[in-house]
């Protein structure tokens, strides 16, 4: 679907194929999330669960090809934001943010370079990520950010918050969030 770019067909094999790419996309998504009681895994079930995320992101690449890395992303980011109220308190907002946050960085090295939206929306919406939210969502709206750098590199407009919020993290109280930065 993807490589049939000067083939006849191509833009309405893409129009077939996108309502599915982007259902399996919201699924993989679903499947990025730690389940209640990951926090008691071992080491090696961290591990697995860490390479699964992996495959999953391979599949939100693909989606990201056939259906646009924008569209996805949007998707993507969709539950995260609505979830991101609770995420200092909430357990399941914290787990709906934190996949969230880690599925679109599977995508986020497809955004277009020339375009501004949907990525500064985007953006915008990571960087207001509380202080007070816990370590794992920090980390990962941090990857997020390092994610877009190239295209944080086309938008410098977009530069100044994602660098306050990379700084802001440098004197945070956790390793993992201080390296993540």
């Amino acid at each position: 679907i993807c490589d049939r770019s000067d083939e006849p067909g191509r833009d309405a094999a893409r129009a077939a194929w996108t309502p599915p790419f982007l259902q399996f996309a919201v699924a993989l998504n679903g499947h990025m999330r730690m389940p209640p009681g990951a926090e008691s895994w071992s080491a090696d079930t961290h591990d697995d669960f860490r390479r699964f995320r992996y495959n999953c992101g391979d599949g939100l690449s693909d989606a990201a090809k056939v259906c646009g890395p924008e569209v996805v992303l949007q998707e993507l980011c969709r539950p995260v934001f609505e979830a991101l109220p609770g995420v200092e308190g909430d357990a399941a907002a914290q787990r709906v943010v934190e996949g969230g946050l880690q599925a679109a960085r599977a995508v986020a090295p497809q955004a277009k370079l020339s375009q501004d939206e949907p990525v500064g929306s985007i953006l915008a919406g990571v960087v207001r990520i509380p202080a007070g939210a816990p370590q794992d969502v920090r980390v990962a709206a941090l990857l997020l950010l390092s994610a877009l750098a190239p295209w944080l590199n086309h938008h410098p407009a977009h530069l100044s918050p994602a660098l306050a919020c990379v700084l802001g993290a440098l004197p945070g109280p956790g390793d993992r969030v201080a390296a993540a930065a």
